[in-house]
């Protein structure tokens, strides 16, 4: 599938247009350019579960999550596990497992985050951000 690259402004316009726990990008596009219906097996993964983990296939996707779970950031991060990520750039931003997420409001919070390791690439030690203090879980 491709992949698309859109700006804060289109984002937060899709987030607005969005039905919450139901709705993916995708599916806002869809029915509001000239109400295309959702095409079977192509949306589902994204919106017959609140649980990214219900679709062990379903790659994690930080925007899908971003609008699933109603976050107010600009960047996020995903990882299965909860243990290798690209390092967050914008903030507030977000690193997101397959059952919750942490939110970090500034960079400083982020790479001075005890139990992160911030260098080329963001490192977690297991069991992962769900042992960090501020982890969320949504599943």
């Amino acid at each position: 599938m491709p992949t698309i690259i859109i700006d804060d402004e289109v984002y937060h316009w899709l987030q607005s247009q969005a039905t919450p726990f139901e709705d993916s990008p995708n599916t806002v596009l869809r029915r509001i350019k000239a109400g295309l219906e959702a095409r079977s097996g192509l949306n589902q993964p994204e919106t017959t579960a609140n649980s990214p983990q219900s679709q062990p296939a379903e790659k994690l996707n930080a925007s899908v999550l971003i609008a699933r779970w109603g976050l107010q950031v600009v960047q996020g991060r995903c990882h299965r596990e909860g243990r290798f990520y690209e390092n967050l750039t914008a903030f507030p931003g977000a690193l997101f497992d397959a059952n919750g997420y942490v939110v970090f409001e500034t960079e400083d919070e982020y790479r001075n985050c005890e139990g992160l390791s911030v260098k080329a690439k963001t490192n977690v030690a297991k069991p992962g951000i769900r042992s960090l203090s501020q982890y969320k879980r949504m599943v």
